[in-house]
């Protein structure tokens, strides 16, 4: 059970390093997809994180993805999806 007050992008991001190894030179990029549009929406701040879980509580689903970037060319080092 998450409450949609208290997660934040950093605590998102604490509970992936628990799970999930990555580089020092990479960064972990979050989103979030709605599947009743279809669409992938990046978590840029703790707004769009509060904004994704208090419009899916209803659900009381959502699905995120997890992407490890490298921050010198951008590719993605592998890409995850996390439920």
């Amino acid at each position: 059970v998450v409450d949609y007050h208290q997660c934040t992008l950093e605590s998102l991001e604490k509970d992936l390093a628990a799970r999930v190894k990555w580089g020092s030179s990479q960064h972990v990029v979050i989103s979030g997809y709605d599947m009743s549009t279809g669409e992938e929406t990046l978590f840029k701040d703790n707004m769009d994180v509060a904004h994704a879980l208090f419009v899916r509580k209803s659900d009381r689903k959502l699905i995120l993805f997890r992407v490890l970037a490298h921050p010198k060319d951008k590719r993605l080092q592998s890409m995850i999806p996390a439920i």
